[in-house]
């Protein structure tokens, strides 16, 4: 058994910053596979930590689960998941997953929230075409998660509700 004390899921979890913690992808120090820490503080009866407990997840598995999610009426998944390193955990370019996106070498990407937590930015694509892009900080990490929407489809929708609400008006 290898010991995880270097570890950040670990260190911020003993010494009481986190409740709950996710890791950025790390490999595995067993295996030298990608994976995802879950940890938790452990409390004695004087509610002191006295432990962590961590669950392993593979990344494959994370992938099954997040490849699986898709929006009702959307053939095309444009929901993107990155860590707080910046690696995509989940693209719909399948050759962008655990690459990390580095500001320093990408002038204009769609995924620069420009250290925004939370929001929604029209932007273009990698191929050019303006997109919608709705983005939220994972409560506990650092990690971001988006949906893209192409820009027509986003304005056939926002005509939509100003001619309901018109007609409600009248």
């Amino acid at each position: 058994r290898k010991n995880s004390a270097d570890r950040d899921y670990f260190k911020d979890v003993i010494r009481g910053h986190y409740r709950f913690y996710i890791s950025d992808m790390l490999y595995s120090k067993q295996t030298g596979k990608p994976v995802f820490i879950f940890s938790r503080p452990i409390y004695d009866y004087s509610n002191e930590i006295i432990g962590v407990l961590c669950a392993v997840c593979p990344y494959q598995k994370i992938l099954e689960i997040f490849s699986g999610i898709h929006i009702k009426g959307n053939s095309d998944n444009r929901i993107t998941i990155r860590d707080s390193s910046g690696r995509f955990i989940l693209h719909p370019l399948k050759e962008w997953n655990m690459k990390v996106y580095d500001t320093s070498t990408l002038v204009k990407t769609p995924y620069d929230t420009h250290g925004d937590v939370d929001g929604i930015r029209k932007i273009m694509d990698v191929n050019g075409n303006p997109i919608i892009l709705f983005y939220k900080n994972v409560e506990n990490t650092d990690w971001i998660v988006s949906y893209s929407l192409r820009y027509a489809d986003f304005t056939k929708v926002r005509r939509t509700q100003l001619k309901y609400h018109r007609g409600i008006m009248l």
